[in-house]
């Protein structure tokens, strides 16, 4: 179990700048996400972003080859496709609510940050009443490839992941920029993100082992329990736990035209 307490302190304050949810397509979430990154440093607050995908999506890491999925199927479902500007392997983003936090490279380390971040969350279901716990000292990722038989991010595992019986609740990646680290993660609350064999261009038994590998090692929200959970009342939360940290402030300031148009630069084509 985790409770505030555990949640680890700074020295120095940190004011975060909270972004409220709100729904994009997938070439837009990615590239706001990239152009925080890139834009961030000592100067500027610590960007904590919660957003959804309309429609759904399917991205791929920043290193893997887009023939590991069949696009036609994707499209003609109606979903997006994109690349994110981290590694990892394929997601299919449906029934989540997504986080993204960048963060000055100055404040913590990015081992720091994916403890802190995941603390905070797991309080924050704990909270809601799913009873997750936080796992320690796991393998860190293995190299990543560019094979469409590599497992998707979900059936990996690292350092401080959240779980529930031994099955992973959140996916996070992350990657280092010239002033920022940039961590962004999937907090599951559907199943539908175990269609994503769906949408893999590769032949049937390697369809068959991700397939049951997802159903293995991943869980969400609505498998836990039954609940009128919904993405707004988990970001509420996770705020909360956040403003509970000794040295932590927040305020909540949404995107602004000037952002969403200057986010256009920082498009990670596929």
């Amino acid at each position: 179990m985790v409770s505030s307490a555990d949640i680890h302190t700074f020295n120095l304050p940190i004011r975060f700048r909270i972004i409220p949810h709100y729904t994009y397509p997938g070439d837009i979430n990615m590239r706001l996400d990239n152009y925080f990154a890139n834009i961030g440093n000592e100067k500027i607050d610590p960007v904590l972003r919660f957003y959804g995908w309309k429609p759904f999506c399917v991205s791929i890491g920043c290193h893997q080859n887009q023939n590991v999925l069949k696009l036609d199927r994707i499209r003609d479902n109606g979903y997006d496709i994109v690349r994110r500007p981290t590694g990892g392997r394929a997601i299919f983003h449906a029934q989540e609510l997504t986080y993204s936090i960048v963060m000055p490279a100055s404040v913590m380390t990015h081992r720091k940050l994916y403890a802190f971040s995941h603390q905070v969350i797991a309080a924050a279901l704990i909270e809601l009443g799913y009873d997750v716990t936080l796992t320690s000292g796991m393998e860190k990722l293995p190299r990543i490839s560019q094979t469409a038989q590599d497992f998707p991010c979900f059936t990996k595992s690292a350092e401080t992941e959240i779980q529930f019986q031994g099955k992973k609740v959140v996916g996070s990646a992350q990657k280092l920029f010239k002033t920022t680290i940039l961590q962004h993660g999937s907090i599951l609350m559907g199943t539908n993100h175990k269609r994503l064999h769906r949408y893999l261009d590769t032949d049937e038994e390697q369809l068959k082992t991700i397939k049951q590998e997802i159903e293995n090692k991943t869980i969400c929200l609505s498998e836990i329990k039954q609940d009128d959970i919904t993405p707004e009342k988990i970001m509420t939360t996770v705020v909360k736990q956040l403003e509970s940290v000794e040295s932590i402030s927040v305020y909540f300031q949404e995107l602004c035209k000037r952002e969403i148009t200057e986010s256009k630069a920082y498009e990670i084509s596929l």
